[in-house]
């Protein structure tokens, strides 16, 4: 699974950009991530779990002046590269006041 969030402005089209991903890591005996299956000796678990709630918390720092913004999150599970599906997509303009 991977979460990516975006803010953009009416001036800058990235303000902020930001992604998490959450997968299992195949290590060697060493603790060394490894990809080729008969290096991994040992799964660590970096996953999403079934009907947990994961919340993650950011501070995004907009240009002085900033009227509104949009900020969107995205998170999609991802098959195997270039395979992938959108699971969530949020998209929220915010206005600021002076």
């Amino acid at each position: 699974m991977v979460l990516d969030v975006t803010a953009k402005t009416e001036s800058n089209p990235k303000v902020f950009t930001y992604q998490k991903v959450w997968q299992e890591i195949g290590v060697d005996l060493n603790g060394e991530q490894k990809v080729k299956a008969w290096e991994i000796k040992n799964t660590i678990d970096l996953a999403l779990q079934p009907r947990r709630t994961q919340t993650e918390t950011l501070t995004i720092n907009f240009p002085e002046g900033t009227a509104t913004a949009e900020i969107e999150a995205t998170l999609t599970h991802q098959h195997r590269p270039g395979e992938e599906s959108v699971v969530h997509r949020v998209v929220r303009k915010v206005s600021f006041k002076k």
